[in-house]
């Protein structure tokens, strides 16, 4: 007997249905989630409650959503009363654990998004769910499928830890860096201007040590690699015939380039046609401008690449700016804030580079500049080297899954 089955001969299936709006509150009741907007890294984070739920998605099941983002999952840590844009699936008593659950259908969602309708956005029907193939073992092969999977997770759950937890000590490390900077002659943080205010001056970005400059982003910028917009098959060619890497925001992660995410690769002739402004070197700052906004990262070499979808590559004024600092400077939080706050856009937010340019930036003497950045440089590589163990530990468990939930 195949160990494919419909998902509905594995689970019990719950679509969700509204309750009566008069019945939402935000104090008391049962959690109420209408869609996947309220998910979590792992569970959701409901805010709104109702007293008439129709439909319970019980504690332990596996929350999908079933219109745009179709495919999108949460553990319910609790019951929720779930609207029309989720469902619930859980076990059937001596056919199948929740654990198990979770699994196989995050490996079967590129069947379900084959399946997904609709003619303003995807959305997916109780057959759709019903129906969807999923690898449905004997309980004892679960088990041990289940074990081998959350093990690892656990393992990814650790260093996702690790990582935010070095991020919060260089964001502390970038505040004190970037608003009292470093004296040259002793080394150290200058004195906080209420031990010492004479060291400081006031900015429309707040106090700063008096010999630092106030710009604005342009100020700093020689030249904008921008080909936002460009395709191959604009200018006559296309992708392949060749081994340039094309670098989109799908690469573009916050302190590196991830070239172990998909990319696309181009040939000389393409790269000529591109690439006419020039050449990316060694420690150009790239940006991503939306879909993520404001990932940022450096340029690790001097090979040829080709700038893709949804990303910006700056050429500064060295007598201004340091590359290494202004890549440091980027991932601080109140430049962070400066972006989102001049970015536009409903489905995904974005800037526009004319108002990037405008936007108020503090900048230190160019010798200062690289003290600042030499202390960062510490932080930084512990940060990329845990970014990159890891997609090491998201790659394993993509390759067990593929060959767990294959009956291989």
């Amino acid at each position: 007997m195949s160990s494919f089955k419909p998902l509905e001969r594995c689970a019990n299936i719950i679509m969700g249905q509204s309750p009566d709006s008069s019945s939402y509150n935000e104090t008391n009741g049962t959690s109420f989630l209408q869609g996947c907007s309220e998910f979590g890294q792992k569970t959701p984070n409901s805010r709104i409650f109702t007293n008439r739920p129709n439909k319970i998605a019980r504690k332990n099941s596996i929350l999908i959503s079933v219109r745009a983002p179709v495919g999108t999952t949460n553990l319910a840590d609790k019951d929720y009363c779930i609207g029309r844009g989720l469902a619930s699936i859980y076990e059937i008593n001596n056919i199948s654990t929740n654990e198990f659950l979770r699994y196989t259908i995050q490996h079967s969602i590129p069947l379900l998004l084959q399946k997904a309708q609709g003619s303003t956005f995807e959305a997916i029907n109780s057959n759709d769910l019903k129906q969807l193939k999923v690898y449905c073992p004997d309980l004892p092969t679960q088990k041990r499928i289940a074990k081998i999977l959350s093990t690892v997770d656990g393992q990814i759950e650790k260093t996702e830890a690790i990582i935010a937890k070095y991020q919060a000590i260089k964001q502390g490390m970038l505040h004190d860096l970037f608003t009292r900077g470093i004296d040259l002659v002793t080394g150290k943080l200058r004195p906080i201007p209420e031990q010492s205010p004479e060291l400081y001056k006031p900015s429309p970005l707040g106090l700063i040590p008096k010999d630092w400059g106030k710009y604005i982003f342009d100020d700093l910028i020689n030249e904008y690699f921008d080909y936002r917009g460009k395709t191959p098959l604009k200018l006559g060619l296309s992708w392949g015939n060749g081994d340039i890497k094309a670098l989109s925001a799908n690469n573009v992660e916050m302190g590196r380039i991830n070239f172990d995410k998909e990319c696309y690769l181009g040939s000389d002739k393409l790269y000529s046609k591109w690439m006419h402004k020039g050449d990316c070197n060694k420690g150009d700052v790239i940006m991503t401008m939306e879909a993520p906004l404001g990932n940022v990262a450096q340029v690790p070499d001097n090979k040829k690449y080709i700038l893709s979808q949804r990303t910006i590559l700056f050429k500064t004024k060295s007598n201004i700016v340091n590359n290494d600092f202004l890549f440091e400077y980027l991932q601080y939080n109140d430049f962070q804030k400066q972006l989102y706050q001049n970015s536009s856009g409903t489905t995904a937010l974005g800037i526009q580079q004319k108002r990037l340019a405008k936007i108020d930036i503090i900048i230190p003497p160019i010798d200062e500049q690289k003290v600042i950045s030499d202390k960062l440089k510490s932080m930084t590589k512990i940060i990329s080297n845990e970014m990159s163990n890891l997609n090491k530990l998201q790659k394993m468990k993509h390759g067990l899954m593929s060959r767990l939930l294959q009956g291989k």
